[in-house]
């Protein structure tokens, strides 16, 4: 029998995740990602209970708590600054607001990419523009390079997927009005390494934490 092939689009967490796992099957794996690299953007990602099963079966456990940000726990602030209660970081990975192994998304993609690159054809700065499914295989278009089929198509992308778009036509986000947004701001002599939270009036809040890697990290 051939080698079973398939192209995985997105090189976030899911997208070299199963990269991984089925190279372990002895799948042939590619991944597209449109962007010309790997992105260090995103928010903290505390991994807990059968995720955190999940980093040790694939032999990142450790990797990902050196990784991780230092957040050593939430207290919450009222209108001055004043503490009002605090939450140390769980000791295992299950309890706390703040796990164990909490770790931004950038880093954790990253881990994730060293995991899986040596047994997994990376394809930077492109995506998929057209797919054509038959009994025996999926044939794919690209926006730069040329046409390839593979024997499956996974889409790993976020809610405003332009690929799931092509499976899914009619496929829509529903708004539910809320928003939240989220930046990188350079650290102050007298900032800790806890998760400091605000309720503020009308519904909002304010969140500021730390991380262990500085003003690259893009939010």
């Amino acid at each position: 029998m051939s080698t079973p092939s398939v192209l995985i689009s997105g090189a976030s967490v899911a997208g070299p995740m199963l990269a991984h796992w089925l190279a372990e099957a002895g799948w042939s794996t590619t991944v597209v990602e449109r962007y010309d690299g790997l992105r260090d953007a995103g928010h903290n990602i505390d991994v807990r209970g059968a995720a955190r099963e999940v980093l040790r079966r694939t032999g990142i456990e450790d990797d990902v708590l050196a990784a991780g940000t230092g957040e050593e726990g939430l207290r919450f602030e009222d209108g001055d600054g004043a503490e009002v209660a605090s939450f140390p970081a769980g000791p295992g990975d299950v309890g706390g607001p703040t796990a164990e192994a909490e770790i931004l998304r950038g880093e954790l993609a990253r881990i994730l990419y060293e995991r899986s690159v040596e047994r997994t054809e990376y394809v930077f700065g492109d995506e998929i523009t057209g797919l054509e499914s038959h009994d025996d295989r999926v044939d794919v278009t690209f926006r730069r390079g040329p046409g390839r089929s593979f024997d499956v198509v996974v889409v790993a992308e976020g809610l405003t997927s332009r690929t799931r778009a092509l499976v899914m036509p009619d496929a829509r986000v529903h708004d539910l009005g809320l928003y939240t947004a989220y930046l990188t701001i350079p650290r102050r002599p007298d900032d800790d390494r806890w998760w400091r939270w605000y309720n503020a009036p009308g519904g909002r809040t304010l969140g500021l934490r730390p991380d262990n890697v500085g003003p690259r990290a893009r939010c």
